[in-house]
């Protein structure tokens, strides 16, 4: 299309004249398009954001890209849930059968649940993206507890190695044998009333064989004697560490035989029943403690035990104390 001229009326000449553009003219001209431009521009800008709330391309484009990261970051939530459930089942496993069967404590919750020391590694993250720093955190909680889980599992490894020695230091034989004199059980553990403070209910820490004094008291399980002495409410006591949580004591004694510090084993004498400190006759209280607190002694021997049997662990136990004794005097 041709471009259209303009013409203007000269009057000194009487005549139209071809009108010629300053250049100023084209600069102002181009400046009005544009701006033009630019205003239809924010008006439509305005109008998709504004009115209509719809996305810029580029905003939609970082949209699509959040809303991926976001569904990735929900899908590593749910496996962290699932690794969590599972771990929790291996502590509690760990907790209750593994550790408890070699005698070691349980992890204190607060061990296993605590946070990472140190300077706070997700502050920046926490500006940025909480949803992403919370993932981060909780990763990092299940790594170190199942850091702390390897170590338990390394320990409890450890003792199983040595299963044998557990075996024989876990108390397992009635502290008296048959052969050697007569007894019966006469008092259950748990709670009774007071033998010595009539009508007042205690809870009794053991059981009671009653027995004619004298009667041979032997260690029921390889250990350390941690008490031999008069206690007063006990009287003449041993108390013996087997290690792996447990413990055994041995009260009323009319005599001891062994020492503090002791190493003693299953079937050693350690002294004589008698009716010392809070006691209404002849008999030995016998208690077994596991971590501190005080079980059933019953659970842990055969009352019907064959007194061949007991006798042979008695008699072995002697006769290598003998042995060690002639050694020593040799020297």
């Amino acid at each position: 299309m041709a471009k259209t001229k303009k013409y203007r009326f000269n009057s000194g000449t009487l005549s139209y004249e071809l009108e010629s553009a300053s250049p100023m003219r084209h600069v102002w001209r181009t400046i009005a398009v544009f701006g033009g431009s630019l205003a239809i521009l924010f008006l439509f800008v305005w109008l998709m954001t504004s009115v209509f709330h719809t996305d810029l391309p580029k905003t939609f484009i970082l949209r699509m890209k959040n809303d991926r990261w976001v569904s990735r970051v929900e899908m590593m939530n749910r496996r962290m849930d699932s690794y969590d459930d599972a771990l929790s089942s291996l502590q509690s496993r760990d907790d209750h059968v593994y550790r408890a069967l070699f005698g070691l404590g349980e992890i204190p919750q607060s061990v296993r649940e605590g946070g990472i020391s140190g300077v706070n590694r997700y502050v920046e993250l926490d500006e940025k993206n909480p949803a992403l720093a919370r993932a981060v955190r909780r990763l990092d909680m299940l790594l170190k507890k199942a850091v702390i889980q390897s170590r338990s599992y390394d320990e409890v490894e450890a003792l199983t190695v040595r299963a044998g020695e557990v075996a024989t230091h876990i108390p397992a034989i009635c502290p008296m044998n048959p052969e050697e004199g007569s007894f019966r059980y006469v008092s259950v553990f748990g709670y009774r009333n007071d033998p010595v403070y009539k009508g007042t209910r205690e809870k009794h820490a053991g059981i009671d064989l009653a027995c004619p004094s004298g009667n041979p008291v032997y260690a029921t399980g390889d250990g350390v004697v941690e008490f031999a002495d008069y206690n007063k409410g006990y009287g003449n006591s041993v108390v013996i560490d087997h290690g792996f949580g447990y413990k055994t004591r041995y009260a009323h004694l009319k005599e001891i035989v062994v020492t503090k510090g002791q190493k003693v084993t299953r079937g050693t004498h350690i002294g004589y029943s008698g009716n010392t400190g809070k006691s209404t006759g002849p008999h030995l209280h016998y208690e077994v403690i596991f971590r501190g607190e005080p079980v059933d002694p019953v659970a842990f021997f055969d009352m019907e035990m064959p007194v061949e049997d007991y006798f042979s662990v008695v008699t072995e136990v002697a006769h290598e104390g003998k042995k060690l004794k002639n050694r020593k005097t040799r020297r």
